[in-house]
């Protein structure tokens, strides 16, 4: 894994964000955490990728607030944009 940014999932919408930070900082900094509490996921920024690659191991799978955590690296958000095209403009109108 070459990235920093994990992807936490089935986070209990309880679970404080103090609580996830301490159970990610046993493995390594942890450099910042935003949570959607009320679709119960989360992204988790780790100082460095080898930290990052220990939290997701050391963490999938743990039990907190009678849920079972889930860690994956995050996928990267690309705007995928069709190209413009004029006549595309034009398909549909009446003549």
């Amino acid at each position: 894994m070459s990235q920093r940014t994990l992807f936490v999932f089935n986070i209990p919408q309880d679970l404080p964000e103090r609580e996830l930070h301490e159970q990610f900082s046993y493995f390594g900094k942890v450099r910042h955490i935003r949570l959607m509490r009320e679709k119960g996921y989360g992204f988790v920024e780790m100082g460095r990728p080898d930290e990052a690659a220990t939290a997701l191991k050391g963490v999938n799978g743990i039990v907190l607030r009678g849920s079972a955590i889930k860690v994956e690296p995050a996928r990267s958000r690309r705007k995928h944009r069709r190209p413009h095209s004029p006549d595309h403009d034009n398909a549909h109108s009446s003549a």
